[in-house]
């Protein structure tokens, strides 16, 4: 964020977990920049989702209108395993309605850095590498769904062509998750377990 807030002319605004926001200093400087924060809560299926969806898509597009960039993360939480996780439809359906080109950034190693379970944690050391795509145009599909699935596409064949990308390391770790999965104990109320990705 703050090596974007750099480089760029104007500074991109992130979406981002709201607990990021609650974290000292650092979530105060977030709020303070006007970076959008995303709420979570569970649904009457069991399932999580964005809370403040409407609030969240309403500054985006007014960020849009004034001319910012938007810093999104389609997949909604970080992939224990590598493999790419479903991108949300939220940023699609605004960057489709505002035919606001859309670039795909691809990065290998950032799960590494974050400890599964420690939401505030740092500290691991981890080697990541990204390539940033070139932008895609919204009006070039006919719906946002087909924007989605071309942006996903690009970010995978990046992905795989990153240094230390291992795939087969992927496949396996995909597998042990799926099994642990499979004999796991169904969860106490309170919060998501780690593969229950919020829905936007």
């Amino acid at each position: 964020w703050i090596v974007a807030s750099a480089i760029f002319p104007v500074p991109p605004k992130f979406v981002a977990m709201h607990s990021l926001f609650k974290m000292p200093l650092f979530g105060q400087v977030m709020k303070l920049s006007g970076h959008i924060p995303v709420k979570f809560q569970k649904k009457e299926d069991g399932r999580w989702g964005v809370s403040n969806g409407d609030e969240v898509t309403a500054r985006g597009r007014q960020y849009l209108e004034w001319g910012n960039r938007l810093v999104v993360f389609p997949e909604g939480s970080l992939s224990r395993t590598g493999e790419l996780l479903e991108f949300k439809m939220g940023f699609f359906r605004l960057a489709h309605e505002m035919n606001r080109p859309v670039v795909p950034v691809a990065c290998w190693g950032n799960h590494k850095m974050f400890p599964p379970g420690n939401q505030w944690a740092l500290a691991d050391f981890a080697r990541v590498y990204c390539q940033i795509g070139d932008p895609v145009m919204p009006s070039d599909f006919e719906t946002p769904e087909l924007l989605r699935d071309y942006v996903v596409n690009s970010v995978k064949e990046m992905k795989e062509n990153l240094p230390s990308y291992d795939k087969a390391a992927v496949a396996r770790a995909v597998a042990e998750a799926e099994a642990k999965k499979s004999s796991a104990v169904t969860p106490a109320a309170g919060g998501p377990p780690a593969d229950d990705v919020p829905e936007f």
